[in-house]
């Protein structure tokens, strides 16, 4: 089986549309590419795909979660991510598409990086000016994707956002 978690933010809770000084922008567009890309799975792959219901920023099935801005906290985003890797068996396939903002910190010497550099995702509730809850950290993922491939999972992840390298 594939399940699926699609997450798309435009809004940001502290970019600078709502925090004077922030160092981000809100996106246009982040949140129409991952409802084109479900769109794309049920059509030419035949996913059953959830419905997203007008104004709701998070809607599941069987198959598939799709989180837009306010929903796609980064404890929302990790939960969806590690439920799916529990409740999958050897050979299902797990698939994370991921559009928004990346951005990346220089490395330190406990996330030793070729780049230099750690890649991060940014959830709608990242770059809180009190530090919390942050971002998602390239290493944080490939901690999952480790977790998903040593059981046997195929973890596909696709990032439509900047600084990916290291994803």
């Amino acid at each position: 089986g594939i399940l699926v978690l699609i997450v798309g933010i435009d809004h940001s809770r502290d970019s600078d549309a709502h925090q004077a000084g922030a160092v981000f922008s809100d996106l246009r567009g982040s949140v129409g590419d991952a409802l084109r890309f479900k769109q794309a799975l049920a059509e030419l792959y035949g996913v059953d795909v959830d419905a997203t219901a007008a104004g709701a920023c998070d809607s599941s099935n069987a198959a598939t979660t799709t989180l837009t801005d306010d929903c796609a906290t980064r404890s929302r985003i990790l939960e969806a991510l590690e439920q799916r890797i529990t409740s999958l068996r050897a050979g299902d396939t797990l698939l994370f598409y991921f559009a928004g903002h990346g951005s990346r910190y220089r490395d330190d010497e406990a996330r030793d990086q070729d780049t230099g550099y750690n890649g991060t995702i940014l959830p709608t509730d990242a770059r809180n000016p009190d530090g919390s809850p942050g971002d998602i950290f390239d290493v944080e993922l490939k901690a999952l994707k480790d977790r998903a491939t040593a059981k046997g999972l195929y973890f596909v992840s696709v990032f439509d956002s900047c600084n990916s390298a290291t994803a």
